[in-house]
């Protein structure tokens, strides 16, 4: 798979001509650091990101711009401790099969169990995940996320079919639409994440792209989930959530609480959607805090 990030590019280098050079050094260092590998399972190819050493495993699922390189940040964080799979999302239509795929890359590793941190789009997948796969589940971390919601099914339904038929500028305006209320002030900590989510939208992601995370939102939004369905699992669940987060207001936030009895709750004042970015040190440490619990 071609990387994102590539400076010799001059259309992608001057998107990232305001990150401070040693942010632009450490998203260089990582994509050095933190190759993709590129599998075919059954007929679809995946790709993924691996790096770093140590068990237990994390498995990071990333946000809905389906590219992990977004997660820079919390991947270098984690791979500081533990070896790190992060996967890049294919255009598959529903959650069952992204969960198949990413089941199929642990496998392809030799992973039998791992630490799961799902964040944004990526808790979603998460908690399908955690339902369809347990046994390759240790603990899991819902950051930033809901639970499903089947009212906004149809809604997204009919946003995936007009995304069919749009011209592609028009496609990528609504995806910058749709995600960029969620987006930080531009400072110097997080110049180089808007710059990523930049290059994402302005050229990396395609028609498919749109089209399979919008499907598999609605397709989440209708997932039947209930308190008991991790009843006999033994992990623990962390679930993470920024205080102005317009994604997950008050009624989100114990809507999701309310389907994991027991779990452990971590609210940052004053945070909004992208805390892993914006309160780095912070989120990190709570992370390796969590994962660090038997």
């Amino acid at each position: 798979m071609k990387r994102i990030g590539d400076l010799e590019s001059q259309h992608i280098a001057l998107l990232y001509s305001q990150v401070p050079p040693e942010r632009l050094e450490e998203f260089q260092a990582f994509r050095r650091d933190f190759p993709y590998t590129d599998v075919m399972l059954g007929e679809l190819p995946w790709s993924y990101l691996s790096g770093g050493e140590g068990d237990p495993p994390a498995l990071l699922l990333s946000g809905a711009l389906a590219i992990p390189d977004i997660s820079y940040t919390t991947i270098t964080g984690l791979a500081a401790r533990r070896r790190v799979i992060a996967p890049v999302y294919p255009p598959v239509k529903t959650m069952d099969a992204l969960a198949d795929g990413i089941a199929a890359i642990l496998q392809h590793e030799g992973i039998e169990q791992a630490d799961v941190v799902g964040g944004s789009y990526g808790g979603m997948v998460a908690q399908v995940f955690v339902r369809r796969y347990p046994h390759l589940v240790r603990s899991l971390v819902l950051s930033h996320t809901g639970a499903p919601h089947p009212d906004s099914a149809v809604r997204l339904r009919r946003f995936s079919r007009v995304l069919r038929w749009l011209p592609m500028g028009m496609v990528r305006q609504m995806i910058r639409r749709a995600f960029g209320s969620m987006m930080p002030e531009r400072t110097d900590d997080t110049a180089c994440m808007l710059a990523i989510y930049n290059e994402l939208v302005a050229f990396t992601l395609g028609r498919k792209d749109a089209v399979g995370i919008t499907e598999r939102a609605a397709d989440f939004a209708l997932q039947p989930f209930k308190p008991q369905d991790l009843a006999g699992w033994p992990g623990k669940v962390l679930l993470i959530f920024g205080e102005d987060d317009p994604a997950t207001p008050p009624e989100v936030r114990e809507r999701l609480a309310s389907l994991y009895p027991g779990c452990q709750v971590q609210l940052f004042k004053g945070a909004g959607h992208t805390t892993s970015v914006t309160h780095r040190d912070e989120y990190l440490a709570v992370l390796d805090s969590f994962l660090a619990q038997e």
